[in-house]
């Protein structure tokens, strides 16, 4: 049966039958949005305190939001990357002058942004170190931290450190330590570091900044180690705690960071 926009019981059993059961359902089929709120199929109003998980970072359905895609979408839908387009070049222009200044690389999710900056970390390594890659014994590290998320693809729940039953053997060459302790990082790094991947705020679970001077301390043991410190602002970036992207709230330059939900 196909599922009715008016009736939720039909919607979330269609639901059952034909979408894989990976996340808990609240019981609401959530049909429009507006600003700060939404509304379900039997018409309640619910705050949106999340934002659908920090995507929604100026409400739902902004005008401005709304108006340029629509614009696009009858512009021209789809260019693949075999093809120059302005519209990508302009948003990579503006994202570099409003980070790092450095060049941009466009994907999918913040999960696959999280794996190409693991996959940049191992080349600069192994580029640091003037030799190819070697024995399984030479992997480079990753230090990440506990209660960190940065996605579900194998590689960013190996970085991540949970919700990986089942879904064994995980890629190697990852080290969790606790968050905002900064001696442990200092423990854990040696010659196989290659980078430290830390968001300025946890978001999975609750908030969990981190210390300023916790983040300044893993500057400094990067720039002395020549790893890169990378910044899942996956959550964090584009206003969502203050300022345009936390590195800027703690006054810490990362070497790269990652962007997603709000930039989509």
């Amino acid at each position: 049966m196909q599922p009715s926009g008016s009736d939720p019981s039909i919607v979330m059993k269609a639901d059952s039958d034909y979408i894989m059961s990976t996340y808990a359902r609240s019981p609401i089929v959530i049909v429009r949005g507006s600003g700060a709120r939404v509304w379900d199929a039997e018409g309640r109003e619910y705050l949106d305190f999340i934002g659908g998980i920090s995507v929604n970072n100026v409400g739902h359905c902004h005008p401005a939001v709304v108006e340029a895609i629509k614009s696009q979408v009858g512009t021209l839908l789809h260019c693949s990357n075999l093809y120059y387009s302005e519209p990508q070049v302009e948003l990579a222009r503006l994202l570099s002058e409003l980070t790092l200044g450095g060049k941009v690389f466009f994907c999918q999710s913040g999960a696959e942004a999280n794996e190409a900056a693991i996959k940049l970390a191992r080349r600069h390594y192994w580029q640091r170190k003037g030799t190819e890659p070697g024995r399984v014994a030479d992997m480079p590290t990753v230090i990440t931290f506990q209660g960190g998320f940065h996605g579900r693809t194998l590689a960013a729940l190996a970085a991540t450190g949970r919700y990986t039953d089942g879904f064994a053997p995980l890629p190697g060459g990852f080290l969790q330590v606790p968050f905002n302790d900064l001696s442990a990082v200092e423990r854990a790094m040696d010659d196989s570091t290659c980078a430290v991947l830390v968001e300025p705020v946890q978001g999975e679970g609750g908030v969990r900044p981190a210390d300023k001077e916790f983040l300044s301390g893993l500057r400094d043991l990067c720039d002395r180690s020549g790893s890169l410190l990378i910044f899942d602002e996956v959550q964090t970036g584009f206003g969502r705690i203050g300022t345009m992207f936390g590195f800027e709230h703690y006054g810490v330059r990362p070497d790269v960071i990652t962007l997603a939900k709000a930039l989509g």
